[in-house]
Formats: structure tokens, C-alpha cells, sequence
């Protein structure tokens, strides 16, 4: 019994950049499509490539630099993986947009006809069936405790000839009016680098305790933006502070789907503002 429908894993793609002249994993990212237009089980959509926005700047975004571009590892229609090289440029302009904040999130529209003429395989997260937004958590029944799915290439692990994404899986540590108001969602879930930009799904569940409905749908909720970790500095003659131990708190970070949507909004207002 499938809790978690295989084409999702389709849909991310691990996201890369060249250092020491090799191709190396700086994040995780995956394909939204926001419906433009619906008509039976035919509908318009455009496409974009999501993902978080310190992925896209060199050594994070407090004093990194914007990429120009980076390359997107997908399957191929064939035997091996294929990479996509995406501009974040045109004509000097960023393409991508984001939210401001905390919300660390960009979406970068992406042609899928483009992809499709260059032999890629993937799938797309479809936003009116697969989205979740926080004004729908409560009748849908997410909750504290709740489990999720998480989507990425942890520490760059990958498949060497196709593009096998990690699952793993955590709960929901705290989502309440407070993180809402942030757009965000603390999990009880290790990630490391590399799940930056990552899809987060909750787990589907058949049973609730009375009172309460069970998640009968895995929803996506956002995307993974950061892990949490502690420190403490401390001599063990003195107590004067002269080091720094830092540690793992098993605690992560993810934007919401309301943050997407925001930034897709950003995108369409830049695109009437550029004329284009």
C-alpha cells in the first residue's frame, strides 16, 4: 500500500552548480504547476521550478552572491539522467521571484514544452489537486503530531544513472496561528544540505481519535528551508567562553504552500510590469 503516489518523486530534481569543475548537489527544487485554466481533466497551467531562494546564491543569501545560472538533474526518457541548464538571468533581469522575510522560497517559470522536446521525464505537482493552504488545515485535519514525507538529496545523495530522490519522513512539531502568521511549520525531522527546496507532504492517515478527522490525501504543504541546531560555548575550568559545540536538534524549518503562491504572484505582477 502506496501512501505516497510515485509520480511525486518525478517531480524534483536535484539542483546543481559546478564546483572544482565537477557537478555537485547545492539543493533540491520541483516542478508546480499553478492552473491557468481547467475544463474536465484537461487544463493550462503554467509551470514553474520551486525551490529555496538561498539555494540560488552562493554561500547563502546573507553574503552570497546570485548565481547566473544552475542545472537541473532530471531522468530521462532514455536510460540516464539528463541535466538542464536554467539561466537565472534575462537581459540582466532575474528571473526568479520571492517572497520577502523569513520566507525563504523562489519560483523560476519553466517551459514544459522545452522539457519535453529535450527528452526529460518528469511530472508536475498540480496545485488545485495537490496544494494545501493553511485556511484549509483545520477541515482537512492537520495537526501537531501529524507525519509528513520529505523529497530531496540529502549530503547529494543521488542515483548515479537515474534520479532517485530520498523519502523520508518526520511529524509536524509545532504549526499553529503564530508560524501561520510566518508561513511557516516547524517538523520534528533531520535534513540536512541538499533537502533545501525540498517538498514536504503530509502522510495520509485512515484512522483519528474521536473528535478529530484523519488526512485522507498527501498534500503538499511546503517546502523544507532550513534545519536547527544548537550551540554552546564553555570552558571547563573557567566558564569562560572560548568554543562553540554545535549540535544536530533534529529540528527543521518549511515555508508553506501560501508562500509559494506568493511568490508566483510576484512573478505575474514582474511579468505585466516588464511586459513580457
Amino acid at each position: 500500500m502506496a501512501l505516497l503516489p510515485p509520480g511525486y518523486l518525478k517531480s524534483v530534481v536535484s539542483i546543481e552548480d559546478y564546483e572544482d569543475g565537477n557537478l555537485k548537489t547545492i539543493g533540491t527544487g520541483f516542478i508546480y504547476a499553478k492552473v491557468l485554466e481547467k475544463k474536465g481533466d484537461q487544463f493550462r497551467a503554467m509551470n514553474y521550478l520551486v525551490t529555496a531562494k538561498h539555494v540560488l546564491y552562493k554561500a547563502g543569501l546573507s553574503r552570497g552572491k546570485q548565481r547566473q545560472k544552475v542545472f537541473l538533474r532530471f531522468d530521462s526518457l532514455g536510460e540516464n539522467v539528463q541535466v538542464f541548464e536554467l539561466s537565472l538571468y534575462v537581459d540582466g533581469l532575474a528571473v526568479f521571484s520571492s517572497t520577502l522575510g523569513e520566507c525563504d522560497v523562489a519560483v523560476i517559470p519553466i517551459n514544459g514544452n522545452i522539457l519535453k522536446e529535450a527528452g526529460i521525464d518528469y511530472v508536475q505537482i498540480i496545485d488545485t489537486d495537490t496544494a494545501l493552504h493553511s485556511n484549509k488545515y483545520e477541515e482537512a485535519g492537520v495537526s501537531n503530531g501529524d507525519g509528513v514525507f520529505y523529497l530531496g538529496f540529502p549530503l547529494g545523495l543521488k542515483g548515479a544513472e537515474k534520479n532517485y530522490a530520498m523519502c523520508r519522513s518526520g511529524s509536524i512539531a509545532r504549526v499553529d496561528d503564530e508560524t501561520l502568521s510566518n508561513n511557516l511549520i516547524y517538523l520534528d525531522a533531520p535534513v540536512f544540505p541538499g533537502n533545501s527546496g525540498g517538498p514536504v507532504f503530509i502522510k495520509p492517515q485512515f484512522v483519528a481519535i474521536e473528535g478529530t478527522v484523519p488526512v485522507k490525501k498527501a498534500y503538499l504543504l511546503g517546502i523544507v528551508i532550513s534545519f536547527l541546531s544548537m550551540g554552546e560555548e564553555r570552558d571547563a575550568l573557567t566558564n569562560k567562553q572560548v568554543q562553540i559545540l554545535e549540535g544536530h536538534l533534529g529540528l527543521s524549518k518549511i515555508v508553506t504552500v501560501d508562500a509559494i503562491d506568493e511568490a508566483i504572484q510576484e512573478s505575474e505582477r514582474r511579468v505585466i510590469e516588464n511586459g513580457s
